[in-house]
Formats: C-alpha cells, structure tokens, sequence
C-alpha cells in the first residue's frame, strides 16, 4: 500500500511539472510518429544523394583519369623540354666558344687576306695589259668586299679565292680578242693573240702588221714581216679556226731582276 502511494504522489509531481498543452493536447502517437518519419526523411534524402553520387562517379572517375594521363604526359614533356633546354645551353656555349676562336683567327686572317690582295693587284698592274678592263673591276670589287664589315670572313675568303683561280687560269689558257692598242703613238684596233700570261702578241685587221707587247719597255713594239705567219696560225688556232699545232713565236727573253 505504501509502495503504490508512494508511486501515485510521484507520478502527479511529474504531471504537475509538465506543460499542460504538451500534456493534453498531442498524443503519445505522434511523439513517437514524428521522429520516424524525420528518420525516413533523411534515409530518402541520403539515398537521393547516393543515387546521384552513383551517376556522377563514371564521369569523375573517368575525369580523374584523363587528368591523371594529362599530369603524365605534360610531365614527361617537361623532362623532355628540360633535356632541350639543356642542350641547347650546350649548343649555345659551344658556339660561342666557336665565336670567340673565330674573332680570334680573323684578327690574323684580315691582314693575310688584305696582303694576298695587294700582290694580287701588283701582278695585275704590273704584269702583261690585258683584259684590264675586267680584271680592274675584278679587283675593285674584291677590296670593297674586304673593307666591307657586313660580310662574313668565309665569303671574304672566297672571294679572295676566286679572284686567285681566275688569275691562275690565265696563265694555262689561250685566246684571242680585239683590242685598241697604242702602236708607235697611234691608237690601232688589233687582233690580240695571249699565250698563257707569258706573252702577247697583236696582229693588224688588214694582217699586214705583227708585233708584241714588250714588258721591260711597257710598249707594243712590231716584229718583223717573218713572224707574221707564225702569229697568223696562233691567232687562228686561238679562235679556233685551226686545229692545233706548232707554231714557232718570239717570246724574247725572260730577265730575272
């Protein structure tokens, strides 16, 4: 009897500390109603996440992937450009070092070049007068390529080369042009037969008169009427005109000083 008074008097203290509207006006039902229903709420939202995570994973996975396979391939692209790089530093400082070598050399080379071409040009003013026209501007336009700064010390040297070769084709070639000469103080158009760079010889339109140019005097001189069917075969022999042959030519006497 004590025991049940004992748990009426508490469970009355109980009711009287409650709030009365929670007490009378919503049953016990939806106490326990609401908490399920906010349960299943979220499972349905949780599952709505997962379905949406479920579709979104393929293309993320497969995005990851593509990603992945870029950050290899731009990191080997990177070694490799670093390879290039380094080798191109490389390149780099062996052509500088070239460079150097080569403004070295040329400090040495212009001046051998310049003295080849003065002895070019003495042999040409003080050898036998022919061509000279040509061979002048052969010479002038070899030193306004030495003196000129734009053009490189390869294409200074070929040229000095070239300018050589031509010089030393003369000196194995025959041939024969029209030229005037000053014969005695009289300016005559003449047939000029050139052996080599040895001698010249000249022979009037009219053929009547030969002769040859003598270095030591720096003038045409004649020679007798006797040499003019030698250097009437050279002449022809020179143009072609003849097969060739022997022909027998004064070429005087070689002085050595």
């Amino acid at each position: 009897m004590k025991y049940w008074v004992k748990t009426f008097g508490l469970l009355l203290l109980i009711l009287i500390l409650l709030p009365g509207p929670m007490v009378f006006s919503e049953p016990v039902t939806d106490k326990v109603k609401r908490p399920v229903e906010d349960s299943i709420k979220i499972r349905q939202a949780t599952q709505k996440d997962r379905e949406k995570w479920s579709e979104k994973k393929p293309l993320l996975e497969a995005e990851y992937d593509s990603l992945a396979a870029d950050r290899k391939r731009l990191k080997e692209h990177r070694q490799q450009m670093q390879k290039e790089l380094q080798s191109s530093r490389e390149r780099i400082a062996h052509l500088e070092d070239r460079i150097e070598s080569i403004e070295k050399i040329s400090e040495k080379f212009i001046p051998f070049l310049e003295e080849v071409y003065r002895r070019l040009s003495d042999s040409v003013d003080d050898g036998l007068p022919f061509l000279q026209q040509e061979r002048s501007e052969r010479l002038a336009i070899l030193d306004k390529t030495l003196g000129d700064p734009e053009i490189t010390m390869g294409e200074k040297f070929r040229k000095v080369m070239e300018a050589l070769s031509i010089e030393a084709e003369y000196g194995n070639t025959v041939e024969v042009y029209q030229d005037m000469i000053d014969l005695e103080g009289d300016e005559v158009l003449v047939n000029i037969f050139r052996l080599g760079k040895i001698s010249l010889f000249f022979e009037s339109l009219d053929q009547e008169t030969t002769g040859h140019y003598n270095p030591a005097e720096n003038q045409w001189e004649r020679l007798p009427r006797a040499a003019n069917r030698d250097i009437r075969m050279a002449v022809e022999i020179g143009s072609r005109q003849r097969p060739a042959d022997i022909v027998t030519l004064p070429l005087g006497r070689i002085v050595v000083e």
